[in-house]
């Protein structure tokens, strides 16, 4: 675990204070006093937080447990929450008392496992993982640690540093192949609305966590079906990694990285790797803003009437900034109520001349707990696209602008710790200026997705 500036003056005060303890004179506190002060960590933690640290100042450790119900009382303050996060200075502390504690009985399991639940909170996986395999080893076989040991087993559970879901999932898609509302579905397809099914593992493992890196490798593979469109068939598959650093206790940076390859009707259909940098700063409460930049390098391969080359290709270049922003609007029975904003700017150049473009994108969502086990999403997206060039579709050759608007609605039932219900309603609509010789308007369709999902999660 790397230290900071302000970690390593707490640490050394708490040295200092352990080293003079002997020099203190010794408060006489009869076993009444001192059971109340314990039966007050859980029911008024802040008076108890009060007498302990008199207690700790002037000698009376009570052999390590005052500096321990010191930090349970300190902890229970700051169990926080998404609108109202823990203080990390104060996190900081626990774990300085903590360890007090357990310099004077390294056999205070109740220590390390508040110890491990503050480095939990602070992101210090690595360390909260070793505390609790520490208490396993520590307990195992004793009645009297049994709560302990089974809290520290189900922390070690939950910090495991891999996680695996697997979802299934049926949809019906009123448009696959996106062509234009009032154009005729071509011959070779038939139809444009169909139903699917498909399936996707998603795998992350966790290979650095402590307060201030983390890194996670990970992968992800899709795949869905048509009943009647087959050449829509698709597959896709992503390795990714992420590197994040924590620069101080508001600003954190990372930079992720993913590669997919992605076939249509079983035919090479997209390559493409995406490179993000970022930025993040959290402001008051749980509100966090971020900004980044993108590059994406995608390269289509060339499948007949599907892709386009010369003019047409549209190998290239993406390059994006934009940013996020976050905040927990209110609060319900049941959780936080929260909201996300996001804006894009998107330049894509290609090697060819139709599909160059310059991208403004708009984003929404809120997250809306409707009981302990179910979630309302709903989300909104407008993109305007103005191209570059005069477009060789539109018969006055006067240049594309699309304006692109989507609303989306997601319910979330939660089964149980490894599986969930997801129903998800998706509407697209495409307005498109091109207007071809005929008069079709080739880019303008409508959309509507709907599909429902059993994700497990290991």
């Amino acid at each position: 675990m790397v230290v900071r500036p302000q970690t390593r003056r707490l640490l050394r005060w708490t040295a200092v204070l352990t080293a003079s303890l002997p020099c203190f004179p010794v408060i006489a506190q009869d076993d009444e006093s001192w059971q109340r002060i314990k039966d007050a960590v859980n029911t008024e933690p802040a008076w108890a937080e009060g007498e302990l640290r008199k207690l700790c100042a002037l000698g009376d450790d009570h052999d390590g447990e005052a500096p321990m119900y010191l930090a349970i009382a300190i902890l229970r303050q700051e169990s926080g929450s998404t609108s109202n996060p823990p203080s990390l200075e104060r996190l900081r502390e626990v774990i300085c008392f903590s360890d007090s504690a357990l310099r004077r009985d390294k056999g205070l399991v109740a220590a390390r496992l508040v110890r491990a639940k503050a480095s939990a909170q602070l992101g210090d996986l690595d360390s909260a993982t070793e505390q609790c395999r520490r208490i396993t080893e520590l307990v195992q076989g004793d009645p009297k640690f049994s709560d302990v040991a089974k809290a520290a087993a189900d922390m070690l559970d939950r910090l495991k540093p891999w996680s695996l879901s697997l979802r299934l999932s049926t949809s019906y898609d009123s448009d696959v192949p996106r062509v234009g509302r009032n154009v005729a579905a071509p011959q070779s397809f038939g139809v444009r609305d169909d139903f699917q099914f498909g399936s996707g593992v998603l795998f992350d493992y966790r290979a650095v966590a402590n307060e201030r890196w983390g890194f996670h490798l990970g992968g992800a593979a899709s795949e869905s079906w048509n009943t009647s469109l087959k050449a829509f068939d698709e597959q896709a598959y992503t390795p990714f990694a992420s590197l994040s650093v924590r620069a101080t206790d508001r600003v954190s940076a990372g930079f992720d990285y993913a590669y997919q390859y992605t076939l249509l009707g079983r035919d090479d259909y997209l390559s493409q790797h995406t490179l993000r940098p970022y930025v993040s700063l959290r402001t008051a409460g749980s509100d966090q803003s971020t900004v980044f930049y993108e590059f994406n390098a995608r390269r289509f391969f060339d499948i007949p009437s599907l892709t386009g080359t010369g003019p047409l290709d549209r190998t290239g270049d993406v390059h994006s900034v934009g940013f996020l922003h976050s905040r927990v609007l209110t609060s319900n029975t049941y959780g936080d109520v929260r909201v996300e904003l996001g804006y894009r700017h998107e330049n894509v150049s290609t090697r060819g001349i139709e599909y160059d473009a310059e991208n403004e994108v708009v984003t929404h969502s809120i997250r809306v707990p409707l009981s302990p086990s179910l979630e309302l999403s709903v989300t909104s997206g407008w993109t305007w696209e103005n191209y570059k060039r005069r477009s060789t579709f539109d018969a006055a050759r006067q240049r594309r602008s699309d304006f692109v608007q989507s609303y989306g609605l997601a319910l979330t039932q939660v089964l149980n710790e490894h599986a969930s219900i997801q129903a998800h309603v998706l509407w697209t609509d495409d307005e498109s200026s091109i207007r071809t010789r005929d008069g079709t308007d080739l880019f303008s369709y409508d959309r509507t997705l709907v599909e429902v999902a059993l994700v497990l999660s290991f």
